[in-house]
């Protein structure tokens, strides 16, 4: 599973689909799933913009990103899947909430707070 991670502080609201990174602004097209394909490809020069965004490759069953990750990075899903998983804490169970394909953009709200267990994202391919 291979992901564009951006880092940094940003905030998004539904409506715009604008996060923000470090007082820079990143606009995320209509068609997101467009994205992917796009910044597989990108070939940068701007050393800012390269240390924002990174590639990371995950091997299956790997904890990509947890909810506390999520509240200050953006992951951009490019090739593979991943799960979203919420943990039980008290019985040690797991659920997948969701599994997201290519162009996928995880941030903290896919993942909802819970107070009796954990979210996480794993890769799945």
């Amino acid at each position: 599973m291979t992901a564009m991670r951006m880092t940094g502080n940003h905030s998004s609201s539904a409506s715009t689909a604008t996060p923000h990174f470090m007082g820079s602004t990143f606009t995320v097209p209509e068609d997101y799933r467009a994205l992917a394909p796009q910044l597989a490809n990108l070939q940068s020069e701007d050393h800012t913009f390269d240390k924002l965004i990174q590639p990371h490759r995950y091997s299956a069953g790997t904890v990509v990103a947890t909810f506390a990750d999520l509240t200050h990075d953006v992951f951009i899903l490019i090739k593979g899947r991943v799960n979203l998983v919420w943990r039980n804490n008290l019985l040690g169970r797991q659920l997948v909430m969701s599994t997201l394909e290519p162009g996928a953009i995880l941030s903290q709200q896919q993942l909802p707070r819970s107070s009796s267990g954990s979210q996480f994202v794993e890769a799945v391919e």
